[in-house]
């Protein structure tokens, strides 16, 4: 479809800057690995300095004290055990017709994750330095709109945290608040995931009416085990729009599985 997005190649006439946009991806996840390093605070700063100089797009970042007013009780809870300052990410791309519906994307940032209070085991959890890649994909996606200037909406929304353990970490029994005033009891401290991602998508069905919503996210090692390392898995309640994206995914040499 005309407004199907995807990265590094979107569904436009612009080859030569797919192209080019393309090796400057790669430069950049190479970088992306270093800036990690310094977690939250870092990840706002990279969303905020892809605003300057584009008018078309806008980003704002959220401090803890602003979440607390806005009742971001999950995304606060999953942070309380590190010493980084959460951060809720939103961006705005808005170069469509004014009345179009925008496309969310939604991205996990977990900047590092070692399991909270139900701690992973020690093997590789070196590697949850990468807990945050769904928030990569959204930043990924806001960087080709800045280059290739598609006529679309598009909002990103990136809660962002580490999920440690400590003496203010939340733990197995505490019954939180979500954005949208659900309740829910933590039974395992590393489904921190979803915790945050219920304050990010509540945010977004509340302040949006969108065209849809895609949310990206390294949610469970059980997808890996299903599926193995190299394809993603793919759940969805719209099957237009999943067979657009599996379809998609083929064309770009990336394909995905969708699971029940």
């Amino acid at each position: 479809p005309s407004n199907f997005l995807w990265v590094p190649c979107f569904s436009v006439q612009k080859g030569p800057e797919a192209a080019m946009l393309l090796c400057r991806e790669n430069k950049w996840n190479d970088e992306e690995i270093e800036f990690i390093k310094h977690l939250s605070s870092t990840i706002g700063h990279a969303f905020s300095s892809l605003s300057k100089n584009n008018s078309k797009l806008n980003v704002q970042v959220h401090t803890e004290k602003q979440m607390r007013a806005m009742g971001m009780n999950c995304l606060l809870s999953v942070s309380a055990g590190s010493k980084q300052e959460a951060k809720l990410i939103t961006m705005k791309y808005l170069n469509g017709k004014k009345g179009d519906k925008p496309i969310i994307l939604v991205g996990k940032g977990i900047t590092f994750d070692t399991g909270g209070i139900s701690i992973k085991p020690s093997n590789a959890m070196d590697e949850m330095k990468y807990d945050m890649c769904g928030s990569t994909v959204v930043l990924g996606v806001f960087k080709a709109l800045a280059l290739l200037k598609p006529k679309i909406n598009v909002v990103g929304i990136v809660p962002s945290t580490e999920n440690l353990s400590g003496g203010k970490a939340y733990k197995p029994g505490d019954v939180l608040t979500a954005y949208n005033g659900k309740t829910m009891e933590i039974f395992n401290t590393d489904a921190e995931g979803r915790v945050i991602l219920s304050d990010g998508l509540s945010y977004a069905s509340k302040h949006y009416d969108p065209e849809y919503i895609l949310d990206f996210a390294t949610l469970t090692g059980a997808a890996r085990v299903a599926l193995g390392t190299e394809l993603p898995a793919l759940f969805t309640n719209n099957d237009k729009l999943g067979e657009d994206i599996i379809n998609e995914g083929i064309k770009q040499i990336d394909p995905m599985w969708r699971l029940p």
